[in-house]
């Protein structure tokens, strides 16, 4: 495709191309900041969701079997081993079994929710013609945009009422199982209840990933970390992006860890 075609593409020709990739989304504008890029996308009959800067080492899987994960990659366990740190006895931080998929209607299976308050990249994401990117702007202070996943089998024409009952539909991706997971977001008030307490991120023990972490420095600021909570089975994952977060050494050598807002000018 030529230049002078990409630029004549129609935004329903846009979308429906983008449809059938790797959906790739942020959240942010110049005033707010940004979240880090993230990408969800189908592979036969599972589902997979995660940012492009934690994908090498975590991912949400939702499998065809039911079985849902959050789990380290095959790549990060194994190099737990080869630099001699600590592997937990599971690669799944949090499991769960999601509902099963109903004939009619949808089922909430996972949210990712970016507060406003916490955005924490300076520089906009970018995409490509070939790796197209969704920036979806930022909500009013005080909220968040939500990206919830809902499993379904009936045809998206049948459903998009429901849907819109709940916020915009973006994209569906039609699974080999038939099953159909569509992306639905809608703004809300962020409850921070979401997010753990101080006390409770001072009192959490911590596994070093790398040994690089705090090498020779006693913090590492302006991180972006992401806290869930641990869903029973038939319940839906609630994941939040948190920016402006700090690792920092305590002076017993434990790592803790402090969330603050992300000021805005």
């Amino acid at each position: 495709m030529t230049e002078s075609e990409r630029k004549s593409e129609t935004l329903e020709q846009f979308i429906e191309r983008a449809s059938h990739a790797n959906f790739r989304f942020a959240v942010g504008n110049p005033s707010r900041g940004f979240s880090t890029t993230w990408t969800a996308f189908g592979n036969r009959s599972d589902y997979y969701i995660g940012s492009r800067s934690f994908m090498g080492s975590q991912k949400i899987s939702l499998h065809a079997s039911g079985i849902c994960r959050v789990a380290l990659t095959n790549r990060q366990f194994d190099e737990l081993a080869a630099e001699g740190l600590t592997q937990p006895a599971d690669r799944a931080i949090v499991k769960w079994r999601r509902a099963d998929t109903p004939q009619a209607g949808a089922q909430h299976v996972a949210s990712v929710i970016f507060p406003t308050d916490y955005l924490g990249v300076i520089e906009q994401p970018r995409g490509s013609y070939r790796k197209p990117l969704f920036i979806f702007d930022a909500a009013p202070a005080g909220q968040a945009v939500e990206f919830g996943f809902f499993f379904s089998r009936e045809e998206q024409s049948a459903i998009r009422e429901q849907y819109l009952k709940i916020g915009q539909p973006i994209v569906c991706t039609t699974l080999e199982s038939g099953e159909h997971v569509t992306v639905v977001a809608k703004i809300s008030e962020f409850d921070k209840a979401y997010l753990p307490s101080q006390a409770q991120l001072d009192k959490a023990s911590g596994t070093v990933f790398s040994r690089s972490a705090l090498d020779n420095r006693d913090e590492l600021p302006n991180l972006t970390a992401t806290f869930w909570n641990d869903p029973r089975d038939g319940d839906a994952l609630r994941l939040v992006e948190v920016g402006g977060v700090t690792l920092r050494r305590t002076p017993s050598r434990h790592q803790s860890c402090e969330v603050q807002e992300v000021s805005a000018d």
